[in-house]
């Protein structure tokens, strides 16, 4: 294997030019901030860094809330779906409570009955109607109620058993 080497270029350095007047016055001239200035961009640089974050929060803050929002306004449309589902099934069963009354009451009436007794069970119609009246009867009469007891009874009850009643707590 061969090795080849190449020379490396030379850099030489460009001449240096000498700077104009006002350039050699712009060296000359500092310029120097205050001492109050100089602190202000670290407080600054803090102060953006809180108010940055305190912007993210709020933003962030803004959207939690827009998301609330919006998640209550989904369970109430739901609800409100709910809602109006139910008033037709409510709606419904009192239709169809309202026909099975209106079905009840014509398999009630007295000329259906009478018809289907004569038609199905052969029944006829009775001659006449007879009606009876209760006489009234030994077992029917009121008793007399027993007599209230007197006063002197009472007293003399009560006499008997309030030492029995004064013993115990």
């Amino acid at each position: 294997m061969a090795v080849v080497a190449f020379p490396l270029p030379v850099r030489t350095p460009a001449p240096r030019r000498q700077p104009t007047a006002p350039e050699r016055n712009r060296e000359a001239v500092k310029l120097v901030r205050p001492a109050r200035t100089r602190a202000l961009p670290r407080a600054g640089r803090a102060t953006s860094t809180v108010r940055r974050r305190a912007a993210w929060g709020l933003v962030s803050l803004i959207a939690a809330v827009a998301l609330a929002v919006s998640a209550c306004q989904v369970l109430i449309a739901q609800s409100q779906f709910e809602l109006a589902r139910l008033q037709s099934d409510a709606a419904t069963a009192e239709d169809r409570y309202d026909r099975l009354r209106l079905q009840v009451a014509e398999l009630e009436s007295p000329g259906r009955i009478m018809a289907t007794a004569q038609e199905r069970l052969g029944m006829v119609p009775p001659p006449g109607v007879t009606y009876l009246t209760p006489v009234p009867s030994e077992s029917a009469t009121p008793t007399v109620a027993p007599a209230r007891p007197s006063d002197e009874a009472v007293a003399d009850d009560w006499s008997r058993i309030k030492p029995i009643l004064a013993t115990r707590p």
